[in-house]
């Protein structure tokens, strides 16, 4: 046999040799990848901040409310309807005992009720009154109609929750039994408030 053909073969050999080693070493590797290390090389798309929508409403009060004239300050909506009695109410009442006197928009999804926006707001101060108790009044909450605004954010049930931050930004929205934990509102409020 001649060298080169000699050669030739030692370089065949080393390169099965090779291609030996470098699947070995891959197969080696992909066995040391377990899924939370896949998990983490992962980059989660990032998500859109999602606003509420602009909004301008006559309140219980006859005082005209808007986004406008909450600009650069968190608030809260509350999405109900004249005749939500026991979820929303308690929603409300539940909110004020952890952080009273916070800015409360609560909007009505129903542009057909015969309630008036006062008796609405009156019916949730007494929510919590027994006998000679009168409770507290939520007057700091703003009663008004949102079926727009509701339409918008797609609102399918009273009761729903949204914390709006200074930006606009809705920072966490629920439905009424989520958010009426103590915790939920502390923690939500925070982070809407920018604490």
């Amino acid at each position: 046999m001649s060298g080169l053909i000699k050669l030739r073969l030692l370089e065949a050999d080393m390169r099965k040799a090779l291609l030996a080693f470098f699947v070995s070493i891959s197969l080696f590797l992909a066995g040391c990848l377990d899924d939370s290390t896949v998990d983490e090389l992962k980059v989660d798309p990032v998500e859109e901040p999602e606003l509420f929508p602009e909004w301008n409403e006559l309140t219980d009060d006859g005082t005209n409310w808007s986004s406008s004239s909450l600009s650069g300050e968190a608030y809260i909506v509350i999405f109900s309807a004249q005749w939500c009695n026991s979820p929303c109410h308690n929603l409300m009442h539940n909110i004020w005992s952890v952080h009273p006197e916070l800015p409360v928009m609560v909007m009505s999804t129903d542009n057909e009720s015969s309630i008036t926006f006062e008796e609405w707001h009156d019916s949730a101060d007494a929510y919590d009154d027994e006998e000679n108790d009168t409770g507290v009044d939520l007057t700091t909450y703003r009663f008004m109609l949102g079926d727009e605004e509701g339409q918008a954010m797609g609102i399918t049930s009273p009761g729903t929750v949204m914390y709006v931050n200074s930006d606009g930004v809705i920072t966490w929205k629920g439905t009424a039994s989520k958010a009426n934990n103590e915790d939920t509102i502390r923690e939500q409020w925070a982070i809407a408030n920018g604490e």
